[in-house]
């Protein structure tokens, strides 16, 4: 099957939302192509299952391409916080892309930087992230309103 196929039929899966589809999902976390898990871990958006919640944090944390973390964020932030928090405050400040860890900022603040851990992330990330630009968006998410 072509990799454009591929990455159609997982989108699918991954937009009905059926518990049944987690093993084929889970199948492409660990396809050789970047592209198709980035792909399988948007996927796992709408899979109603606790291990959908562990497997996007196990992406987040150990995907080698940037660009299947930065998908498992966007996952993320269909997700129940609770699950997923502790994951995104390592990788705010530990992931090695500028991009996800933008990415991890603004979901803390689609999520809500009351929480005194998260607040207390974020304004070491305003003050120390090697990106001005995460930097900001930091900043602004903490900024009282």
């Amino acid at each position: 099957v072509d990799p454009a196929e591929q990455a159609l039929i997982l989108s699918a899966l991954g937009n009905a939302g059926d518990p049944r589809a987690l093993d084929d999902v889970t199948v492409f976390l660990g396809h050789p192509s970047p592209g198709l898990r980035a792909v399988a871990a948007e996927s796992l958006r709408f899979v109603p299952l606790p291990l959908a919640d562990a497997l996007l944090a196990e992406v987040m944390r150990a995907d080698d391409a940037s660009k299947v973390r930065e998908r498992a964020v966007f996952a993320a932030s269909f997700r129940d916080a609770s699950l997923l928090v502790a994951t995104v405050l390592e990788g705010v400040v530990a992931d090695p892309s500028a991009v996800v860890r933008g990415r991890m900022v603004s979901l803390l603040g689609g999520w809500g930087a009351a929480a005194e851990d998260v607040t207390a992330i974020l304004t070491r990330v305003s003050q120390d992230d090697p990106s001005a630009d995460v930097r900001a968006m930091a900043a602004a998410v903490i900024a009282p309103s």
